[in-house]
């Protein structure tokens, strides 16, 4: 690989590094989001970074796969790959609580309804 593929590369390790921080602080967050409803909106928020470091990953690799000259496939880092799967796990981890959340909310609200007849 070329230096400036390889500067390319350390700026995707960076952004999977990010990414895979943002998605644990969220998963985090889940756990006290019923105390606190201000952190959807970070949730939201972080959400919102994820999806833009995402585009910026594919713009990389875009950009790698235009400019490689006749060179061998770019492939992933080993870091980076690493960083994105603990991304995923952190992610399927988040959808789990979200999930389980929602469920408890809507029993508590046929809870309620029986309350009230």
């Amino acid at each position: 690989m070329t230096d400036p593929i390889c500067q390319l590369m350390e700026d995707v390790e960076g952004l999977c590094k990010r990414c895979y921080h943002l998605q644990k602080s969220n998963n985090e967050m889940y756990d006290y989001i019923k105390d606190d409803s201000q952190l959807q909106e970070y949730i939201d928020e972080n959400e919102k970074i994820i999806e833009k470091y995402h585009r910026k990953i594919d713009e990389i690799f875009q950009l790698i796969n235009e400019n490689k000259d006749g060179e061998k496939e770019v492939h992933w880092p080993p870091i980076a790959m690493d960083f994105k799967k603990m991304e995923e796990e952190e992610k399927r981890l988040c959808i789990e609580k979200k999930n389980q959340l929602m469920n408890n909310q809507q029993q508590t609200v046929s809870e309620d309804q029986g309350v009230y007849l």
